[in-house]
Order: structure tokens, then sequence, then C-alpha cells
């Protein structure tokens, strides 16, 4: 382990050259993670990270905009110039909910490159990547937040290039930091580096600083670590210092891999390469590193080793011997797998890769709404049938993949049922099969004198609203809502409100109408008698409702009249205008009170009658109005209330002197007429009506006097 950390530890301070070993794979998404940040995904399973400044930090691990990807991701380049690793960013968390390891997101990264120029790593980060098992922590890191690393349950090897970055307000805390991760975690720094020596932890393990390491190392890296039959391999040979001669020896399993010098980079050197040793022989300008091209031959796990390595600089040739490198890394690893397997899938009902690794299991998926769909799916693995295992979460798995893999499949929609149900006496469409991508339309059933809807619709399962249209009484639900059974639930509800008018003007808005349409405003028209002072109100259900008047009409607006509602009542009164009527002092009384005439003049009505204090009141033709008394001490308040007109016959004032109403005029009409001006009577009695007093008037001029005594005399003297 220490030789492999010495190597990564030359990687941090020396530029390695690198070669990609085939070319880049064609991109096959991007978009943007910051504002001067763009994110790619190509078909090796790979994202880079590019760009200038911080990236985004995320609420939620699935709000990533690459998140579609993650549970392919086999690797992850953050490159230089990117400041941050943003809240969230490469957070794993459980696609379904069902707590299934083996559905974690980000399963199959292993491979994480930070840049030198990365200051941040945020919370939550990379929490629960488990395929991560060694990460490198770039030496300008100053802030690691909460989680970041937590439950990376494969983590064993954790290199800090820099002082102990802050995590949280204590300073760095290893414990927190990578809870979760393997038992047998250790965490590598630099002696010399700062914020390592306060802390207690058996996982922390010092190394040597490189200005303390001997004058000249070397070490192997190999990219790939795994490669298919006739693929690229390229092996790194890595000095810490710049020199100008050397001499290399390695070797290298011949059954396994054969040396290709074409694909390598040698800078000139002379090499050998002889039954599985290379030898290489070189001198000149000054550089690095040289790299090695190797082509897979045949499956199987191989090594290629470092034998020995020395180097010099060019003043070192005129008295001095090569220098013997201490070899750091001296072996590394690779594994030859069989080519990837093509997949022929029909992409148009399923998803999978178009490749899957040799004798690896294949799992493919239904598309995003094949959840609603029956499938018939067959496989062939070369030209034998194989088992397609339905895993009933959506995916299906074909094992031992050796060959070319072929899947066919067919799919029918799902058939559902709907249940037509009411709350009320409702006439309903008939209970009916549907099915999954196609429309389904009913139309809504009718009854007279009431309005029929939906209640409520929705998926027997889950109870959630189904959505739907209504166009001239039909509806309609779209195929694609159509993913459960259904229940719909259809009530009867009344079309109109009833509507009365009371009030003792009602017969004036005689003919309205007797309902109200629902959602519509209802006008009441009242024929109004110019006598007459109206007064109009309404009420919904006991609850007054606004009115909006314009002359004769009263309106009340469509808000108002609502499903809800269930009567509507108007309220019309009147009262007699009582601007024109007259208060005139007519007779006193023995109680010194007296009696008041109250005149309202005007023509006869006809067939109808003003009453006064529900009294019926006289028409008398001498004052062309009709009139009546009223006992009071002083003038009388003119109360519009108390005047009513109603049906009936008219009674006039009979002024031919027969003030009595003896039927015969005589000497004690005139009596009777003396004793009222000399206030002999105390008011209006059941023998002193006010019929008797208007009669008494007997000449008309609105009171009773000696002269209208004198009156009845001349009367009785010139009848004689």
């Amino acid at each position: 382990m220490k030789k492999r950390f010495g190597f990564l530890l030359l990687l941090c301070i020396i530029p390695v050259i690198f070669v990609l070993p085939t070319m880049a794979a064609e991109i096959e998404a991007n978009g943007t993670c910051g504002d001067n940040l763009s994110w790619t995904w190509d078909t090796d399973y790979v994202l880079t990270i590019s760009g200038t400044g911080t990236m985004h930090d995320y609420e939620n691990a699935d709000q990533v905009p690459w998140a579609e990807h993650v549970q392919l991701m086999k690797k992850i380049i953050i490159e230089d110039g990117v400041e941050s690793i943003g809240k969230n960013a490469f957070c794993s968390y459980d696609v379904d909910d069902n707590e299934d390891i083996e559905d974690m997101a980000y399963k199959s990264l292993t491979s994480v490159d930070i840049a030198d120029s990365v200051t941040i790593i945020g919370e939550n980060a990379f929490h629960r990547c488990q395929a991560l098992t060694s990460v490198t922590i770039p030496k300008n890191v100053t802030n690691i937040g909460s989680s970041a690393f937590q439950f990376c349950s494969n983590l064993i090897e954790v290199y800090f290039e820099g002082n102990a970055p802050q995590y949280n307000a204590q300073g760095f805390d290893a414990n927190a930091l990578f809870y979760g991760t393997h038992k047998d975690l250790k965490i590598y720094y630099y002696e010399g580096t700062t914020g390592w020596d306060t802390i207690n932890n058996e996982k922390l393990v010092p190394l040597t600083s490189p200005s303390l390491q001997s004058d000249y190392t070397a070490a192997l890296s190999v990219a790939p670590a795994a490669a298919a039959i006739n693929e690229q391999i390229l092996v790194t040979v890595t000095a810490n210092k710049a020199f100008a001669a050397s001499e290399l020896s390695l070797s290298y399993d011949p059954n396994k891999i054969t040396f290709n010098e074409e694909i390598s980079t040698l800078n000139g050197a002379t090499v050998t390469d002889s039954n599985g040793t290379i030898n290489l022989v070189d001198y000149g300008d000054e550089q690095i590193s040289y790299v090695l091209g190797f082509t897979a031959k045949t499956a199987g796990d191989t090594t290629i080793k470092l034998i020995s390595a020395s180097f010099s600089v060019s003043a070192d040739a005129v008295t001095e011997n090569l220098t013997d490198a201490t070899v750091e890394t001296d072996t590394v690893s690779v594994t030859i797998n069989h080519p990837d397997q093509s997949v022929s899938i029909p992409q148009d009902i399923l998803i999978g890769n178009a490749t899957v690794a040799y004798s690896q299991n294949y799992t493919f998926y239904i598309t995003g709404d094949g959840a609603y769909y029956d499938y018939t799916i067959h496989a062939k693995i070369g030209n034998a049938d194989a088992d397609v295992i339905d895993n009933k979460d959506g995916s299906y798995t074909v094992l031992n993949v050796t060959d070319a893999l072929i899947i066919t499949a067919s799919r029918t929609p799902k058939s559902y049922t709907v249940d037509f149900q009411t709350s009320s006496d409702v006439s309903l469409p008939a209970d009916t099969t549907i099915s999954y991508g196609s429309d389904f339309t009913f139309v809504m059933p009718t009854q007279t004198h009431y309005a029929t809807s939906i209640k409520t619709a929705y998926y027997e399962t889950n109870k959630q609203s189904v959505p739907y249209s209504t166009d001239n009484g039909s509806v309609t639900i779209k195929g694609t809502d159509i993913t459960d059974n259904l229940v719909i639930v259809i009530e009867q509800i009344r079309a109109e409100v009833t509507v009365s008018v009371d009030g003792n003007a009602a017969s004036d808005a005689a003919g309205y109408a007797s309902s109200a349409k629902i959602g519509e405003a209802y006008t009441l028209t009242v024929a109004q008698d110019s006598k007459y002072r109206y007064t109009v109100s309404a009420s919904v259900d006991g609850q007054p409702v606004t009115l909006s008047a314009d002359d004769n009409t009263y309106t009340i607006s469509a808000e108002y009249i609502t499903v809800n509602s269930n009567a509507v009542i108007f309220t019309v009164t009147k009262v007699l205008k009582t601007d024109h009527i007259t208060v005139t002092e007519y007779l006193t009384l023995a109680d010194k009170s007296k009696l008041w005439l109250i005149q309202i003049p005007g023509d006869q009505a006809d067939g109808m009658v003003y009453s006064y204090d529900g009294t019926a009141m006289f028409w008398s033709d001498a004052y062309n109005a009709y009139c009546t008394l009223v006992e009071a001490s002083s003038v009388p308040e003119l109360s519009s209330e108390k005047f009513a007109l109603t049906n009936g016959t008219v009674l006039s004032v009979d002024y031919s002197k027969d003030v009595n109403m003896s039927g015969k005029v005589d000497a004690n009409d005139a009596q009777f007429a003396y004793n009222m001006y000399e206030a002999m009577y105390n008011g209006i009695t059941e023998t002193v009506t006010v019929e008797k007093y208007l009669r008494a008037d007997v000449n008309g001029d609105k009171k009773v006097d000696t002269t209208d005594a004198a009156a009845i005399v001349n009367a009785i003297l010139n009848n004689k």
C-alpha cells in the first residue's frame, strides 16, 4: 500500500504524460451545472465536469442534471478550473424507496478524479457511493461539507495531499466525515502538513514528504486497469523529476499481452522486446516519463513489472553513472476481458445498453409508461434461446451473456374497469372496460329540471383524482391517464332555484318567473305606482344578498345563484308617499285637545280606498280629497307606514246637512254642530263618530264653526 501511495504522491507533483487508449467516445448528453461550468456524458459511462468557477448546489440528490445516468456511471472527472463540488452533486439515493442497496443510484461509480483547482467539497457530495474504494483529496481543498463521504461502505483508502480541511466548527473530524466506510479504512497524509497532530484516530497514517525522498524514484501506472481482447493498454513509467539519460527494464506475460511500440510514447528511446522482457535505453533532452503500449491478447489477469530504473541529468554524464531509482510502484495489474457483447433491443418499448460485458448478466428496463402494458419478451444468446427473468420492478435480466444478445418484445396496453357510482337518483352509464393509451369518452346522463356533474373521479388504488375534460355534455379521459381502475361518482344538481315574492307589494311583481337558473343572474320587475315609495330586498336561503336596481327592475347576480342554493325570496314593500298629504286643525274638544283633518288630495282611485292607521278614509267632494280625523293635542306627524291604499268601496262624506245621520235634517243637526264647535265632546266615540264630525262641515271650509250651524238652520227654513 505504501508503494501505491508513493506513486499517487508523485502524480500530484510531477506532470504525467497520458495517452488515451482509444478514440474518445461519442458524447451522448451534456448540460450546465454552474454559471460557467458544463457537464458531458459519454458512452464509456464517464461524467466530465469542465469550465471555471463553482458548481451549483442541489437540494435533493435526484435533482442533478445527470440524474438519468447515475446508475451506469463508472467514473467522474473534475477538470482543472472547477472550484467546488456542489451539495448533493453525487449523492446516492434509493431510486424506488425500497431500501435495496443494489438499487443505490451510483452503484457503478469506482473512480473519481478531482483537479487541484477544487477548494470545497459540498455537503453529501459523495454520500453512499458504495463502489468507491479509493479517493484522493487535492491539496487546495480547505472545506468538506457534512456527510460528504459517509456510508461509502467500500472506501478503504483516502489520500490527503494538503493540510487537513475544515469539516465542522471544531476542524477536521475523520470519524464523522468517513462514518459508515470500510472497517479497515486508512487516511493517508503527508508529514509536515497541518491539522493532523491533534487528531487521535487509528485510521490516520503519516507518509514521508516528497522533499525527504531519495533523488530518483520511479513508479508504474496503467490505463485502463481492465481491457477487452484486442484493446490497447498503456503503462506509464514516471520519474519524480526530470532526467536526460535512462535505462529501464520491465517484464510482462507475452501469453496475455503483446508489446506494441507503435502506440507507445518513447521520445526516441531504443527498446528491445524479448520473450516478455522489455529493455529501454535513452539519452537526449530532459523528460519525465515514458508510455509503453500493449495489446490485450488472452482473457485473464496479468501484471507488468518494473524490474529496474536508472536516471541521470545531462550534467552528470561527464563523470557520473546513472542513478538507480527507488521503485515506489513496481507492479501494475490488468484484467483482460472478453470483448463486450452486442445487444439488440427494441428501444421503442425497452431501455438497455447497446453492449454487455462478456459472461455478465444483462438487465434492461421497460420505458417510462411501461408499467401500463403487458409484455411478451424473448431473448437469444447467439443462436440459443435464453431465459428472461422478470425482476417484478419494471426490469428484466438475461444471465451469463457470452455471445451477441438479441431481445425481441411486444406489448399490449393493460385493461382497467370503470365503476360508475352516484350519491343521488341518477341514471348512470353502464360500467365498462377501458385500456391505457386509448381515450375514454362517455356522455353525461340528463334529467329534467336537474343538471348532472361529476362529483369525483379517482383511481381505485391510490384514491388520487383522475383528470378529465368536458365538452357539450361529453366527458373525456385521456388514454395516458388511464393507469388504474377508475371510480366515477356522478351526482345530480338542481338546475334551477325557486323564486318567490312576498311583502305588501308582492302583487306589483305579478308574472315573475318562479325559478332562477343556476349560475345565471335573475331580474325581478315591479310595476310601481307613483303614489307609493317601494322597497325591494332579496335573500338566498335566508341570507341577504345585494341587488342591483335599474328603474323598476332588481337583479341578483349569478354569484349568489349556485348549486348549493335552495330558494330566492324577494320582499317588495310599499308605503304611500306623504309629501302631498295635508294636516289642518279641524275642531277643539272638551279636554282641550283637537281634531285634525288629514287629506290626501287628488282623484278617487277606482275600486281603491285609502286608509289611515288601518281605518278607511272618506272621500270628500268638497275637499276633492280622501280625508279622516285624528285626535291629538298637537299637530300629528304623518308617518307613511300609517297609510295604505287597498281594494274596497269608497264611502263619501254626505254634506246634505243630516249631521247626526238620523235620516232627517232638523234643528238637532244644527244643535249637534253647535255642540261640536262649543267643545262639548271628548274626541271620537261610538256615537260621535268621524263621519258625523266630517258631515258637520256643511259649508266645506275644512272646519266646524258657527257658520256650519247657521247653514243648517237656513236650509231648514228654506225647505219649509
